[in-house]
């Protein structure tokens, strides 16, 4: 079966927490100023999928990772939804496999399938072997990390979409990656009726694209 939403989710509360460079005594450090304070074994618990953490403590978790509100839940409401019609088996799958496997079922329309298999292939982003136009597992990573926003903007996540794909506007990418990237922006500011700089993205993705040869 796909991850668990409490799975999930605590993954992803562990990748913002490594993105700011925290430890979880950080955290628990960080947190004592709030009205709910949050310990770094409770927080350990809840990031490997042992525990499902309170609404109040995600609140805290998104003012200290400068994650809005909304974008935390919106990831939260995803994979609840995932549990609630059920997701494809995704154990034992190789990061490949799955990679490719939620860009087919994104192509053919399977959004709940391609949102499974894109979410679920981020925990094993950093292995090899690499997929093609990666220099690194670290790029593989935020390749990855492209294919979640994309396939959680086609489930109406398109806060969490956008915050994810200008976070990774802020990362290191080849060419090919950052031409996926500037094309999945543009669509979301489109979206948001900015066609100005929907159009200057969608510009620089077709000149990166003509000065590089993606073979």
């Amino acid at each position: 079966m796909a991850a668990s939403a409490i799975v999930a989710f605590g993954a992803y509360l562990r990748d913002l927490r490594e993105r700011r460079s925290l430890s979880l005594d950080d955290v628990e450090s960080l947190s004592s100023a709030f009205p709910d304070p949050i310990g770094k074994a409770y927080l350990s618990r809840c990031e490997n999928g042992k525990l499902k953490i309170a609404f109040s403590k995600t609140i805290a978790l998104g003012k200290i990772y400068e994650v809005p509100s909304e974008v935390l839940a919106e990831r939260m409401r995803l994979d609840l939804e995932l549990d609630r019609i059920g997701g494809p088996d995704t154990t034992g799958k190789t990061f490949k496999n799955m990679y490719e496997a939620a860009h087919s079922a994104a192509h053919e329309g399977r959004t709940w399938i391609a949102y499974a298999f894109a979410r679920d292939a981020v925990a094993l982003s950093q292995s090899k072997p690499l997929i093609k136009h990666v220099k690194d597992t670290d790029e593989q990573r935020r390749a990855a990390r492209i294919s979640v926003a994309s396939t959680a903007a086609t489930a109406g996540a398109n806060n969490f979409a956008l915050f994810e794909l200008e976070s990774i506007d802020r990362e290191d990418l080849s060419p090919f990656h950052r031409v996926v990237l500037l094309d999945r922006l543009q669509v979301q500011h489109r979206f948001r009726g900015d066609l100005r700089l929907a159009a200057e993205l969608g510009d620089e993705a077709l000149a990166l694209s003509a000065n590089n040869d993606f073979q």
